[in-house]
């Protein structure tokens, strides 16, 4: 009973605010990739000259092996890391975690939005490119002979159109 009333004058703050850095992270892993991905899928589609090469960089998380990429962030965001390094590098030394970007309180939470949305960006881009290229170029063509610049028909007949991908 007694620890009933410390744990929940002790508790209810933390649990506040587990539940507002879980609120954090169920908005930003979703609508990053989308936000980054589209206008990056719309551009790679209309590229025609490097496709093959933007797509080999941008699936490059996808096909890592798991072990390599867990590697790989532990030497960009460990203290003596290539973050800290680029940081002092450029003059902003005073930006750079003494303790790495995972052992900061106040960085370790965006740190793993950032990294978790790098993982999620290639699938995105695979299912918005399959989405794009999908759609009949008849329709583009009739909304550009309506009269729709470039903004116009991708905001208001690409996106349409592809928005059962987002949804996926």
């Amino acid at each position: 009973s007694m620890y009933c009333i410390l744990a929940r004058r002790h508790g209810a703050p933390r649990v506040r605010h587990a539940a507002a850095h879980t609120l954090y992270v169920m908005l930003a892993v979703p609508l990053l990739p989308i936000v980054m991905t589209f206008p990056l899928a719309v551009l790679l589609n209309s590229a025609r000259r490097m496709q093959a090469l933007l797509r080999s960089v941008y699936f490059v998380p996808y096909v890592t092996s798991g072990i390599a990429v867990f590697f790989a962030w532990q030497y960009i965001l460990q203290p003596d890391g290539a973050v800290n390094a680029l940081l002092g590098s450029v003059g902003l030394g005073s930006l750079a975690q003494p303790q790495g970007w995972l052992g900061n309180p106040h960085t370790a939470l965006p740190t793993m939005i950032v990294v978790t949305v790098w993982g999620a960006v290639p699938v995105a881009m695979l299912m918005y490119l399959t989405g794009l290229q999908s759609i009949d170029r008849s329709v583009m063509e009739a909304a550009q002979l309506d009269g729709a610049g470039w903004w116009r028909t991708h905001l208001s007949v690409v996106w349409p159109l592809v928005r059962p991908i987002t949804a996926i």
